[in-house]
């Protein structure tokens, strides 16, 4: 039974595939860590040398992980443990409650499906794509302002990457931020989302700053595989979130039915 799953809510499935720490459960299921921020394959059988080297990799922006070895998909914290265990999702999700500490979505509070379309990345303009995939709302606030300042100036070209030659001047002029610091931090950000690529121009060493070559890629199969991800999430907790308050309703339906009718008049 889901712990207080009647009187404290449910726990959320969306919570967990984002705010917890898919390493914490990687080290939890027993998965050997290996370096450079990855994972050995718990299917060994499926590589060669057994995956001596580490073929999972962790991507932290989405907090998932993918097998490079295996050639699988961005997998999810839930994923991940159904993938491990063998185990249904409510099952994975029983699992996690016992060991860490879940929210709860109280009852009578339900997750509500956006008022968009349903959607499908491939064909949309980069500043669509990114809004309506649900990327943008994970961006900081300084990837904010500078991706669609590169994207103002850029060229596109024969493989639908939007090329902009600016120097970090030019960056914080035409995006606000104010600080050397916070746009190697929100660069470094884009770059970890596999939207930016960037290609140092030779020039003049520090303290004056070379300008640098930037390739935006939103339509890189890396950043579509992430898009597509994030977008289905919101739908994916959704359908979790149903699935526990069937089952919720059907546990509190058993135990009302085995009481004793004494039990029954007295609750």
């Amino acid at each position: 039974m889901l712990r207080h799953a009647n009187d404290a809510g449910i726990p959320d499935a969306r919570w967990i595939n984002r705010e917890l720490n898919i390493t914490d459960v990687a080290r939890e299921l027993e998965c050997r860590l290996g370096a450079h921020n990855k994972i050995h394959c718990w299917h060994p059988e499926k590589h060669q040398n057994g995956d001596r080297t580490a073929s999972v990799g962790i991507h932290t922006p989405t907090n998932r992980v993918k097998c490079f070895g295996c050639n699988s998909g961005l997998m999810s914290v839930l994923d991940l443990v159904i993938d491990v265990l063998g185990i249904t999702v409510t099952e994975a999700i029983r699992w996690l409650d016992a060991r860490f500490a879940i929210p709860r979505i109280p009852k009578g509070r339900q997750l509500k499906e956006p008022e968009r379309a349903r959607f499908q990345v491939g064909q949309e303009s980069p500043m669509e794509l990114l809004v309506r995939s649900g990327v943008w709302a994970r961006l900081s606030p300084s990837a904010q302002r500078i991706l669609p300042a590169l994207l103002n100036f850029a060229e596109t070209d024969e493989k639908r990457r939007y090329r902009v030659k600016m120097s970090y001047r030019g960056v914080m002029r035409y995006s606000g931020v104010r600080s050397h610091n916070a746009v190697n931090a929100a660069l470094k950000e884009l770059r970890e989302w596999y939207l930016l690529d960037s290609m140092p121009v030779s020039g003049p060493s520090a303290p004056i700053r070379p300008a640098s070559e930037y390739l935006v890629t939103p339509h890189s199969d890396e950043f579509q595989e992430i898009a597509n991800a994030v977008a289905g999430e919101h739908r994916a907790a959704i359908a979790i979130e149903r699935e526990l308050r069937k089952q919720a309703r059907a546990e509190r339906l058993k135990r009302i039915q085995t009481q004793t009718p004494g039990e029954h008049s007295s609750t």
